[in-house]
Order: C-alpha cells, then structure tokens, then sequence
C-alpha cells in the first residue's frame, strides 16, 4: 500500500495534536446564541442566469451581523410540497459554480442550498476588519486580532444563518436535512453537522480545516495550508508564548474539537496520497465522531475527486429519502 502518512492501522488511532482551548465550546455556545438571536434582513429572488423547465431556481442573499452580504443559491423541485434539504459547501477559494451540479441532487429530489463563502470567488462579501495577514490566506484571516475576528469563525456562523433561514421556508421539510461538499466543503459539511444538531446525514470529501499544527510537524504547510507557515515567519518565527497562542487560537476553528457535537451519520471519504490534507489531519477529525459514521479509503488517490464518489454521495444521501 503506497504511504505518504502514518500507516492506516496507525490513522484509525489517531486523535490529532493541535490543542482545543478550555473554553472552547462555551465560546461556540455564546456564538451561537447570538446568531440565533440575529434577525437580519434576507431576500430570496429568481435566479436570472438560467431556467430550466420542472425546477426552481433562486438567489438567497442574507445580511450577517457584521453588515456583509451572503449569497446563496437554491435550486429544487418545482412542487408545492415540503422536500429534504441538502446544503452544498464548495472548495477554497472558489464558489458554488455552475447550477448543473446542484440540478443532479435536485432530480433526486433535494432542495439544495449552496453557499457562496464571503470573499472568495463567489458573490459573498467580508466587510470585518480583520487586522494583519489579510491580502492572502483565510485560515490566517483574523488571527492577529484573535479568535472574535478570525474569517471561518464568521463563515461557521454564515452557515448557522443560512439553515435558521432555510427551516424558515415553506418548501423545507426540516425532519430532512443533510449536508455535503469536498475539501474546504467538506470541512464546512462538518461544521453544519455540528453546529446545526438538526442535520440528518453528511457526505465529507476529503475536508480541510482539521489539526493545524500536524500539518507543521509534517512540513506540509503549503498550498491550501501555506498561509499558516507565512504567519509563523512573520509574527512568531520561533517557539514560545507567541506561538503557542497562535496554535491555541486556531483551535476555535479546528474541526476536530467540533467533532464531539455532530448527531448526523456521517460518510467519509480520503486519499492515502493526499498530501494537501493528508489523512492524519483528516482521522483526526473522523476518530473524534461518536455518531454513526463510515469512512471510505482510497489508496492511491490524493487530494482529488471521482466518479465512484460522485455516485456514492448520491447513494447514500438519497438512501434517506426514498
């Protein structure tokens, strides 16, 4: 079996090394109360760009309480009756792309929400004052002003708006709720598992966002990574309180400390070969699940998709539904 981390016997006994600050599911608990109790303004309009006969299409934008504006887009069945909803989370750096992947789950009979993530490459902006390190890198993004102005605690809680937003409609059968996406996306599917207890099942494709500091130990700080070896040369470029607080700061937004809080049964899929969030940084997430999971391993694949787990998300999200 080719190897590029520990040895799969050794993964499935991995808990990760990045720290989990004491206080750090009272500080999500706080966080989402407030959330919750936000009553921002939202619209839901058609979306222009494409009509396709049997479905409807719309753009969601919702404000988030620090005034940026979020985008969605929802595309469903076009049926008076409740459906299940499937929230759609894409990669680092990109958006939501092109309706044709959303239209496969909604002819299955999803709802499918999709989320554009603030300033990236979709039409969700960021309006915070996110202090140092903000011309690249999102992990980094915030964290010199600490952990209340880091840019994925603020799109953790863009997710939680959006859901409270969606049970609101009357087309969402909120019994059926479900997430997917891969990388970054798989690492948001996790979080809305977490952070929203209603979700029922979730397909995580190799996720992102998972024990930073592994990815030190294993110098793989590079790609969607590399951001976080740029903050360590510049503002803590050798051991010590700097940058252990760094460390501790960043596990506000390290999925593997919100793993303890998914209900939803969880599939899971990772590449032995995948060197841009190698399989530790990934088990150490997957092994800290006390709900019913299942994991499906590739040998040789790395950080990439194919057509078996296109067709396996699908099986296993309409499993639900039939």
């Amino acid at each position: 079996m080719p190897i590029l981390d520990m040895s799969l016997e050794k993964l499935k006994n991995y808990y990760g090394c990045s720290p989990k600050p004491v206080d750090f599911d009272a500080f999500w608990d706080n966080e989402l109360k407030k959330i919750h109790g936000f009553n921002g303004d939202y619209e839901i309009k058609p979306y222009d760009a494409l009509s396709v006969k049997g479905y409807k299409i719309e753009n969601l934008d919702f404000a988030a309480p620090d005034g940026s504006k979020i985008n969605a887009r929802i595309t469903r069945p076009d049926v008076d009756s409740r459906l299940p909803v499937l929230f759609r989370f894409h990669g680092k750096s990109g958006n939501i792309g092109a309706v044709n992947a959303d239209l496969s789950f909604a002819a299955a009979g999803f709802a499918v929400v999709s989320l554009n993530c603030r300033s990236q490459s979709g039409l969700s902006n960021d309006l915070s004052d996110r202090g140092y390190m903000t011309q690249s890198g999102l992990i980094v993004r915030g964290l010199s002003k600490g952990r209340e102005s880091l840019y994925y605690k603020d799109v953790y809680l863009d997710i939680v708006r959006m859901v409270d937003i969606i049970k609101a409609q009357p087309f969402c059968d909120e019994k059926n709720l479900f997430a997917h996406g891969g990388s970054q996306g798989g690492a948001l599917t996790i979080v809305c598992a977490a952070l929203c207890p209603e979700i029922k099942a979730a397909a995580a494709v190799y996720p992102f966002l998972s024990d930073y500091k592994r990815l030190y130990e294993m110098d793989l700080m590079k790609d969607a990574y590399k951001e976080i070896n740029e903050y360590l040369r510049n503002f803590c470029p050798s051991e010590g309180e700097e940058r252990d607080k760094m460390w501790e700061t960043l596990g506000y937004i390290d999925i593997q400390n919100l793993a303890p809080r998914v209900k939803a049964d969880v599939k899971w899929y990772t590449g032995l070969m995948d060197n841009i969030c190698p399989p530790s940084t990934q088990f150490a997430c997957y092994n800290k699940l006390s709900c019913k999971k299942e994991m499906v391993v590739y040998t040789n694949h790395g950080h990439e998709g194919n057509w078996r787990t296109d067709e396996s998300v699908l099986g296993f999200l309409t499993s639900y539904i039939a």
